[in-house]
């Protein structure tokens, strides 16, 4: 078995590493995640335990922002401890994102993000236009990979009938219901959603499920809701109360800002549901033309005829098989598989001509005062 050091260890509250790791050891490659953490450089002082390849997934985990005077600097700090953890073994980069959500006015993360893709042995992303978005960001990527982003309902609970559900939940049979869900933040357009259902009175009740990222954002979103009129539960639900929810509702709703891909929109996906996507959403690969996904291009009054046909369309779970083989975890860890080898075939990430042209791009980007993390706007890449 080829061992891989799958970085950062987000497993908890997210199954989309566990099905990927188990899959992939089929194709005799082992994941390992890290050992507890090392302060300054924790990428270069990690101890990776044999693993001849990294498979970073979320870098922002290694910058991440505490508001104490150092943010910036971890940013800067990111690519040298990833340029030392690199020096001896290649490593893979899937752009779940483009940059981390909620922080894209930081002016040194363009930089950084090019000299991490320019870095990478292989790129991987879950849509087209993903790719295409990342292409144009970073001229010079070596290699650009599709690969979907995986079937998260192979192990999600199995769906109750809509009537079950809502006699579990006490909701009457002829309430019309959208639900959002997943972890309640900022970017994920949930105040404006709450605020357009109150100022146009779509024709359905709408319900907010998911613990908040903040107490304070969770505040917000309790006073917008009392005002206009939308049902919570900021809870971080279980599986289980998650999917009668799911179940119980006639279509769920994704009013994302902006987003590379989203994991709760391939599970709704997967599992049959009526689902709403602002057009805006470009890089969210839900294999359209689709009966189930209906894209609308704000929430103003013309919404309400796009709501009326979600509502109107019955859950299809059967029809959604051909979604789920095209994305299931056996294709996907032969996909990833046959990144890695790749990556392992080509020797260390980087040549001498990229990291001249990284290095040059960091540099621009730091104003002629000097101090890193004080970034101007940086050149077109």
């Amino acid at each position: 078995m080829t061992k891989v050091m799958a970085l950062p260890d987000w497993r908890a509250g997210n199954d989309y590493q566990t099905l990927l790791d188990g899959a992939l050891r089929a194709h005799k490659f082992d994941t390992l995640y890290p050992e507890g953490t090392r302060r300054v450089f924790p990428l270069a002082r990690m101890d990776y335990r044999g693993a001849a390849l990294i498979h970073l997934h979320w870098p922002e985990a290694f910058f991440p922002r505490r508001h104490d005077g150092l943010d910036r600097l971890r940013v800067w700090r990111f690519p040298l401890d990833l340029h030392l953890a690199t020096r001896t073994r290649p490593f893979v980069y899937t752009a779940h994102n483009l940059f981390p959500h909620g922080r894209t006015s930081e002016l040194a993360l363009p930089a950084v993000y090019r000299w991490m893709l320019r870095r990478a042995s292989v790129v991987i992303a879950h849509s087209s236009a993903s790719l295409a978005a990342l292409a144009h960001m970073a001229p010079g990527i070596r290699r650009l990979r599709l690969i979907p982003h995986g079937d998260l309902a192979a192990c999600f609970p199995f769906l109750p009938t809509k009537s079950d559900a809502r006699r579990q939940l006490g909701i009457s049979s002829g309430h019309r219901l959208v639900l959002m869900f997943g972890r309640v933040e900022p970017y994920k357009g949930v105040l404006e959603a709450m605020e357009a259902w109150s100022r146009h009175r779509f024709p359905a009740s709408l319900w907010v499920c998911g613990a908040a990222s903040s107490a304070a954002f969770a505040e917000r979103v309790r006073e917008t809701a009392d005002r206009c009129g939308a049902v919570l539960d900021l809870r971080n639900l279980p599986p289980s109360e998650l999917a009668v929810r799911i179940a119980a509702c006639d279509a769920v709703l994704f009013n994302y800002t902006s987003v590379f891909t989203s994991g709760a929109a391939c599970l709704a996906r997967s599992l049959g549901k009526p689902i709403l996507l602002p057009d805006r959403l470009v890089t969210i690969d839900l294999d359209e033309p689709s009966a189930n996904v209906f894209r609308f291009t704000d929430l103003n009054p013309a919404f309400g005829a796009v709501l009326a046909r979600a509502l109107d369309t019955p859950a299809d779970t059967a029809g959604a098989s051909a979604w789920r083989a095209a994305t299931s975890w056996q294709v996907v860890a032969a996909k990833t598989a046959a990144a890695y080898r790749e990556a392992l075939g080509s020797g260390l990430s980087g040549s001498s001509t990229d990291e001249a042209r990284a290095i040059d791009d960091l540099r621009c980007s730091i104003p002629s005062g000097g101090k890193p993390g004080q970034a101007s706007p940086v050149r077109p890449a």
